[in-house]
C-alpha cells in the first residue's frame, strides 16, 4: 500500500461538530493526518472556520458568519461545549498541521494570504475553491502559496485522460474530485496517471465508506477527504 494522505473532513463531520475547536484538535492529534476545511470572514474582519454562510444546521443557531462580529461568534457553543475557532489561532496552535483551506466568499480571500503570510504558513496549506475567480485571485495576490486545480482544469484533465490527449496544467499541486459527478464517472485510473506524469496529486472527497476507501487507495489517489476519520484510520493502520 502506498502512503496515503489522509484529511479530515471540516475536521471529521461524521463525528463532531463540524469546523470546531474539538475537530481540529482531534485532526491535529492524530500523526500524518491533515484538515480540510473552510473559512469566511466575519462582520469585524475575522477569519473563522465555517462552512455554511448561516450557523443554522451545523450549530443550531440563527447567526450569519458575516452579520456577527468575533465576539458574537467566540459566544455559540455546540452540545459539548464545542466552539468556533479563527484561522489565525488554528495556525498559531498547531503549526505542525497540514491544512486544505476553501475560501468560501469573496471577501475572505485577501485576509487569508495575509494570515497565510503572518503564519509563514505558506509550506502546509493548500487553497481549493470550486470558484476560479477566487482562484486566481489568490495566485495573483501569493503565488507562492499552493493551490487545488480550478474546476475548468480539473474538467480539462478528466476529458484529455479519457481521450489520451495530453493536457498541458499549470498552477496547482493537486486535483481535487469527487468519484463521479452527475452520475457520471470522473476518477478513473486514467486520471490518476495523467495527473501522477504532470506531478500533480489526486485528492478524492468526501469518502465516507470503507470499501469505497480501499477500492481508492488501490486506484493509487494520493488523499482521501473523509467525515469519518476513525473509518479511514481503522484501514491505514491495518
Amino acid at each position: 500500500m502506498h502512503r496515503l494522505i489522509p484529511y479530515a473532513h471540516r475536521g471529521g463531520a461524521g463525528e463532531v461538530v463540524e469546523n470546531s475547536d474539538i475537530a481540529v484538535a482531534r485532526t491535529a492529534a492524530r500523526a500524518g493526518w491533515r484538515l480540510e476545511t473552510d473559512v469566511r470572514l466575519s462582520a469585524d474582519g475575522h477569519i473563522v472556520l465555517s462552512h455554511d454562510a448561516n450557523l443554522r444546521r451545523a450549530w443550531g443557531v440563527d447567526i450569519d458568519v458575516a452579520g456577527a462580529t468575533w465576539d458574537e461568534l467566540a459566544a455559540v457553543r455546540g452540545p459539548d461545549g464545542e466552539h468556533l475557532i479563527r484561522l489565525v489561532d488554528v495556525l498559531a496552535s498547531y503549526p505542525e498541521l497540514w491544512i486544505n483551506i476553501e475560501p468560501k466568499d469573496d471577501a475572505v480571500v485577501a485576509p487569508l494570504v495575509a494570515a497565510i503570510r503572518d503564519a509563514g504558513a505558506q509550506r502546509r496549506v493548500i487553497v481549493s475553491s470550486f470558484h476560479s475567480r477566487r482562484i486566481r485571485r489568490l495566485r495573483r495576490l501569493a503565488p507562492e502559496i499552493p493551490t487545488g486545480a480550478t474546476p475548468g482544469i480539473v474538467a480539462a484533465l478528466v476529458i484529455g485522460s479519457q481521450l489520451t490527449i495530453d493536457v498541458p496544467v499549470r498552477g496547482c499541486v493537486a486535483v481535487q474530485i469527487p468519484p463521479t459527478w452527475n452520475g457520471l464517472p470522473v476518477l478513473t485510473r486514467r486520471l490518476v496517471c495523467a495527473a501522477h506524469r504532470r506531478g500533480i496529486e489526486v485528492h478524492v472527497w468526501t469518502i465516507d465508506d470503507a470499501v469505497e476507501m480501499r477500492r481508492l487507495i488501490d486506484l493509487g489517489v494520493d488523499a482521501i477527504m473523509t467525515d469519518y476519520p476513525d473509518r479511514l484510520a481503522h484501514i491505514l493502520d491495518r
